[in-house]
């Protein structure tokens, strides 16, 4: 299914920056430097390994640069590195802090404290890592100043 949809959405809360690197990004059009993405941070093809939880959800998509999702040395289907699991998370306690309407979808999906979502994203990752074992962790190449 297309998940193109959230692209508007989730680039206000990215503040117009690719997730990873952080470099400007725009929604639609621009060149090859600033068109994004949406990726999903927790790779889609776990589904096919038998990932229990459906990884088109708003808690799991991030706006890349396409440098940073499939670039020479993108992501790909590769897991990110845990750090950025951190990364992750405060991105979604900044979405739903606000009164976009996909704040109520995040919370249904992933908890309702800051404490669950926490753990809910925690044991996402640890269950894909036990589906990937031994496999690179990626991290992003040049990263600009964090922005969330």
């Amino acid at each position: 299914r297309s998940i193109t949809e959230v692209r508007p959405a989730l680039m206000g809360y990215q503040k117009g920056h690719c997730f990873y690197c952080f470099r400007p990004i725009v929604v639609a059009g621009g060149s090859d430097e600033t068109a994004s993405d949406v990726d999903h941070f927790l790779p889609h093809m776990l589904m096919a390994k038998g990932y229990p939880v459906d990884l088109d959800q708003v808690w799991n998509l991030v706006l890349a640069c396409s440098n940073c999702n499939r670039g020479l040395d993108g992501k790909f289907a590769r897991l990110p590195h845990v750090e950025l699991l951190l990364r992750l998370a405060t991105r979604n306690e900044y979405l739903i802090s606000s009164h976009h309407p996909l704040r109520e979808t995040l919370i249904l999906q992933s908890g309702t404290s800051s404490t669950d979502r926490a753990g809910f994203l925690r044991s996402m990752y640890t269950l894909a890592r036990d589906l990937l074992p031994g496999a690179d962790r990626w991290v992003p190449g040049v990263q600009g100043p964090a922005l969330f």
